[in-house]
């Protein structure tokens, strides 16, 4: 292993419901393309947005259901979601 700073590799972790994990989706990217509109090939522009994409699309079929309670958000969530 090592660091190689002409490379880029993005990750990203998620552990759902919120409330009581159960399960986690692992998501990474190997040399990711920069997203038309964003400005970064970051984790939080292409691995996060697809981390909730998977979850949104498994979760049903695990028979875990959308918690939208904004007020069990910490305030610095909601302030993020709002921007």
């Amino acid at each position: 292993g090592g660091y190689d700073e002409t490379r880029l590799v993005t990750s990203f972790v998620a552990a759902y419901p919120y409330s009581d994990p159960e399960f986690i989706v692992f998501v990474t990217y190997d040399e990711p393309n920069r997203a038309e509109g964003h400005p970064r090939a970051t984790a939080g522009w292409n691995a996060a947005p697809t981390a909730g994409d998977i979850i949104a699309r498994i979760a049903p079929i695990l028979g875990v259901k959308r918690n939208t309670d904004a007020d069990r958000l910490s305030p610095f969530s909601t302030q993020e979601a709002l921007r």
